[in-house]
């Protein structure tokens, strides 16, 4: 085998008289080839670069679309979840009522009045029969939409009968409506707030062991 050491001597031998060289020297082509190589080297390795680069930012935008969408909704969900328990304990019918004692201060209570011609007032609703007293006519007014005042008007259906209470309804207050002066104690004009909603939950079993 020829040393290298004598081919590279030959190949500087052979330069100045302009001989070709052969193997000594890379042909046109070659270099060509090798400068296109690495051309498309580089221009490939950009390429991943840049390819690398999009998509980690699409996928970091994907997750940060991901995470606000999920917190806006669970936001949203706590809020309608949060105002449909309100709007059903505010809405739902008070199951019964008792009354305030004392009267609360500037509530009419228990105003000895007669019906006089109350039944034909602008503000009289309609009436009911309670057979569970004043906190019977409270409930009714309560579930009677506009409701703000009551008359009890004491009632026995017969003879040894318990006495039972007419509810007459209003939308307005006593100063308005046409009573007769009170002779009959046992029927009287009660304002809505006289009366307090009682919502307590039956006792639950306990859980057993």
């Amino acid at each position: 085998m020829i040393p290298l050491r004598t081919i590279a001597l030959s190949c500087l031998a052979l330069a100045p008289v302009a001989v070709s060289a052969g193997a000594c020297k890379p042909r046109s082509t070659d270099l060509t080839t090798a400068s296109s190589s690495t051309l498309e080297t580089a221009s490939s390795s950009e390429a991943l670069q840049s390819t690398a680069t999009d998509l980690t930012t699409a996928i970091t935008s994907t997750i940060e679309t991901t995470e606000s969408s999920v917190l806006e909704t669970t936001e949203t969900s706590t809020i309608e979840t949060t105002s449909e328990a309100a709007v059903t304990t505010s809405s739902a019918p008070c199951p019964t009522y008792t009354q305030i004692n004392p009267p609360p201060s500037g509530k009419v209570c228990g105003k000895v009045v007669t019906r006089g011609t109350s039944d034909s007032s602008p503000l009289y609703l309609t009436s009911q029969l309670s057979t569970t007293g004043l906190t019977g006519c409270a409930k009714y007014c309560g579930d009677t939409p506009g409701c703000v005042s009551f008359y009890a008007e004491d009632y026995v259906p017969g003879s040894g009968a318990p006495t039972f209470n007419i509810c007459f309804m209003f939308k307005g207050y006593e100063k308005d409506i046409p009573f007769g002066s009170g002779q009959n104690g046992g029927s009287a004009y009660y304002e809505q707030g006289c009366f307090a909603c009682v919502r307590d939950e039956a006792p639950r079993p306990p859980i057993p062991s």
